[in-house]
């Protein structure tokens, strides 16, 4: 094993090694050092397998990991643990792993160990593995978390492997994290395409309840097409995900994502491996990584957290996207059967609410009468608390402007703006009002 006790204190010589090497050390350097720090200890029998606390003995290697073995090869179940992990991570991992795993692992000690937590490498656990993560936390009740830092290729025998951690992670009662590095990232458009294993570890954490709660708000409103902002896609579910991607150093980018799919009248359909971005992908810096929420046990990024910066741009895309499919050149481009696809915008929620959007001088006369009073002052209300709410971006009140002068104008000759029951709209869905007008 790479870790071993010494006088209770863990020490992880291929942590050690991998140091001084980024120093500029050469290896005979480095060899020298180590053994000049470790080496009488080891013949003195005083490191002990910080499994099973029988004696070890230190092992230097150039072109491969050092570690600690047992006197005379005996076996404990960390040992077998370590053998497995060894073979699986130089099976699959890249280089970038053996860093990046020794990065994680102290930020998760120097984070967690202060709310009671023991953070260790997987291959310590007093217990046989079959599967081995690379870092284990065990709290006081007993409750275990693990983090994998996922390197490897798309191969179909490294999915299969993944796919078959997470499950046994699972049926073990484990909460697990797999965070995968920048470099498996596929980006195009507003879409992300995941790996079979990146799909199925979508399972492992929590869902964002809060933005689901405004995805189907939206969609309830406007349709399909208009979140998706194309016309041959819709969600295959209102459901929200989260996936991490991490640097080498461990800044890491936090995506929302849902499952799309082909829309019915296109006859082409897409693997169930894409998903759509929903909103801003979050930057977390290394140093915010792992900072926890000891009350709650989770890590801050799982907090639910709605920045109104980032939902005021997301509906101004929204709306901006749907402006331009009211013009009948736009509508000419699509390439998909014309008189299929009319029918079907016809049919769109969002051709429903189009007019509401559009900004253009038309009107809409409505004679005044009590109800039109009234809504006049349900929309007084929801501007009100638009402007005392933590939405109220320099985009809203834009609009706040012109909802002014739309109700100005109301009351001098009776009309109602077509474009003031849009933007009415647009501020019920962060403040979660709904009347219908």
């Amino acid at each position: 094993m790479e870790i071993a006790l010494l006088r209770n204190e863990p020490i992880n010589i291929e942590a050690e090694r991998r140091h001084l090497e980024d120093e500029g050390y050469s290896w005979t350097e480095v060899k020298s050092q180590l053994e000049s720090t470790y080496r009488e200890y080891s013949k003195k029998e005083i490191f002990r397998c910080s499994c099973c606390n029988s004696p070890t003995f230190l092992v230097l290697n150039e072109d491969r990991s050092s570690y600690f073995r047992h006197k005379n090869n005996t076996e404990c179940a960390g040992t077998r643990n370590y053998k497995r992990y060894v073979e699986h991570t130089n099976r699959f991992e890249n280089a970038k792993h053996k860093t990046g795993k020794i990065v994680m692992i102290d930020q998760l000690k120097a984070n967690l160990t202060p709310h009671g937590a023991s953070v260790i490498a997987g291959y310590m656990l007093k217990q046989d593995l079959k599967f081995v993560p690379d870092c284990i936390i065990i709290w006081p009740d007993n409750e275990i978390y693990s983090f994998d830092y996922i390197t490897g290729t798309k191969s179909k025998a490294y999915q299969t492997y993944l796919i078959n951690k997470m499950q046994a992670y699972n049926e073990h009662g484990i909460k697990s994290y797999f965070l995968f590095d920048n470099d498996l990232r596929t980006i195009h458009g507003n879409t992300l395409a995941v790996s079979h294993a990146e799909k199925a570890s979508l399972t492992l954490h929590e869902r964002d309840k809060e933005w689901e709660e405004i995805l189907t708000d939206l969609v309830t409103r406007y349709g399909h097409d208009a979140v998706l902002q194309n016309m041959n896609l819709e969600l295959a579910d209102l459901n929200v995900n989260r996936i991490m991607y991490v640097s080498e150093n461990f800044d890491g980018t936090l995506y929302k994502i849902c499952l799309i799919k082909s829309a019915p009248y296109y006859n082409r359909e897409i693997p169930d491996q894409w998903y759509f971005i929903l909103g801003k992908p979050k930057g977390i810096a290394f140093q915010s990584m792992f900072s926890f929420e000891r009350e709650v046990r989770k890590f801050h990024w799982e907090l639910p957290n709605i920045e109104p910066e980032e939902l005021t741009s997301f509906t101004a895309k929204m709306e901006l996207w749907i402006n331009e499919q009211s013009q009948p050149e736009e509508q000419e481009a699509f390439t998909v059967d014309q008189t299929a696809h009319s029918e079907k915008l016809q049919e769109n929620t969002w051709i429903k609410h189009l007019n509401h959007f559009k900004q253009t001088t038309e009107t809409t006369k409505i004679t005044t009468s009590p109800d039109t009073s009234e809504r006049i002052e349900y929309y007084k209300l929801v501007m009100n608390r638009m402007k005392e709410s933590p939405y109220y971006s320099p985009e809203f009140q834009k609009r706040m402007t012109e909802c002014e002068e739309d109700i100005q104008r109301w009351e001098l000759n009776g009309i109602v703006e077509d474009r003031l029951v849009g933007a009415i709209r647009m501020m019920e869905i962060p403040l979660k009002l709904n009347m219908k007008v």
